[in-house]
């Protein structure tokens, strides 16, 4: 991989029971065993934020975000929880080179994304926060 992991993920499940990025003896769970269970996913926590699949509101910090939360007000970034909400995760890496040696990696700068998206009128809707590596937040 070749740079670490600042902000772990773990999922919430409808029976109760996480999962956890890394184990208690440092081993690391693969991101697919999330996918094999995707239908019982309830919660998925990036480091300080928390996607809820069921109403679609982000807590950051412990503090609530919501939008509507009715499907006539959707435009907006709450959702009804009768519509079905995808988990969006993923990281960007970005590499800085020496300039004059290309194989001479300097830094590595990692952003999180961590969201959700669903189709609504046949239309795929997506609300995804990005979080730097400073801890700064960039909704989109």
């Amino acid at each position: 991989m070749g740079y670490e992991i600042t902000y772990p993920w773990v999922a919430y499940f409808r029976d109760g029971s996480t999962l956890s990025q890394f184990g208690p003896d440092g081993s690391e769970t693969l991101f697919r065993k999330i996918l094999d269970r995707c239908g019982d996913l309830e919660r998925f926590q990036v480091g300080p934020i928390t996607v809820d699949l069921r109403d679609g509101s982000f807590t950051m910090h412990g503090i609530k975000l919501t939008g509507s939360s009715c499907v006539e007000n959707f435009e907006e970034w709450g959702i009804d929880e009768r519509i079905p909400k995808r988990l969006i995760y993923f990281r960007r890496v970005a590499r800085k080179f020496g300039i004059g040696d290309v194989a001479k990696e300097e830094a590595v700068c990692v952003v999180y994304a961590v969201g959700w998206q669903a189709t609504l009128n046949g239309r795929n809707v997506k609300h995804i926060l990005y979080l730097h590596p400073d801890g700064h937040v960039v909704f989109a």
